[in-house]
């Protein structure tokens, strides 16, 4: 199963798989272990869910650069 918020799914970081499985059978909660199926590293569920909202930030910020970047671009006063 893949562990995803919208189109952003979690990565393993060990080998950057992004399908997981449960260590235990039954319903999965944030403080259950997941194992990726590519190299068996194992990962809380809470820790990949941060990771997904790592890189969302990650990409906000990059994205409000650079339309700060034009905003202030077309804010500046035209070379007389």
């Amino acid at each position: 199963m893949q562990i995803r918020v919208r189109e952003m799914s979690a990565k393993c970081r060990r080998c950057g798989g992004i399908e997981f499985a449960p260590v235990k059978k039954g319903a999965i909660g944030l403080a259950d272990w997941l194992y990726c199926v590519e190299c068996l590293a194992q990962r809380v569920h809470a820790d990949l869910m941060v990771q997904i909202g790592e890189e969302v930030m990650k990409q906000t910020n990059a994205f409000i650069a650079v339309h700060k970047a034009i905003a202030d671009e077309v804010k500046s006063p035209c070379p007389s």
